[in-house]
């Protein structure tokens, strides 16, 4: 992992067809990447940027500084419901997926719900700075504000891409136990 979310480059597991538990570790541990290391390193960017170029740039950079501080404190609230509610929930599906179970269980709306607002956060970021394109005359906070901005998105676009295919597998899992599919190898 790096300092703006998870390495590219550390072995993970398949998120298709891994245990479910296993990318469950993986997302808790992108999720301690981000809070301790992307996301305080956006909110102190951001502050530079304004700080440093607020007479030239400050429209945008405000408008930026306002999303960073409002998508920080929302993923943080999102990262704990998913590891307080969640990945013990998955957890538990799996569990009785396993024992044979057809107890029926919620199909998970609240996670999308919070992706997709955080997506569309990331979205009207990336539109108010014309795909993170810098200004001819932008300071060195500014450009290293846009670059982690841009390594951030992808970052969490890519975490969430992994969260929605945990949530798509849990709700096969939970189709299976309604219809009573019992099966001891199911990927998980």
């Amino acid at each position: 992992m790096n300092e703006q979310g998870p390495n590219k480059e550390d072995v993970r597991p398949d998120p298709r067809n891994a245990p479910l538990d296993e990318v469950i570790r993986h997302l808790e541990a992108a999720h301690d990447v981000f809070r301790q290391d992307a996301m305080p390193r956006l909110l102190m960017l951001a502050q530079e940027a304004v700080e440093a170029q607020a007479c030239f740039y400050g429209a945008v950079l405000e408008v930026l500084y306002d999303d960073v501080a409002g998508i920080v404190p929302t993923l943080q609230l999102h990262f704990d419901r998913e590891e307080r509610e969640l990945f013990p929930h998955v957890r538990s599906i799996e569990a009785a997926a396993r024992r044979g179970s057809r107890e029926p269980v919620d199909a998970l709306a609240l996670v999308r719900h919070e992706h997709e607002n955080a997506a569309d956060v990331l979205g009207r970021m990336r539109r108010l700075t014309g795909n993170y394109a810098l200004p001819h005359d932008a300071g060195e906070a500014f450009a290293e504000l846009y670059e982690a901005l841009d390594a951030f998105e992808n970052d969490l676009l890519e975490h969430i891409g992994w969260e929605e295919l945990l949530v798509s597998r849990t709700v096969s899992v939970q189709r299976r136990m309604i219809r009573g599919v019992r099966d001891e190898q199911l990927p998980m």
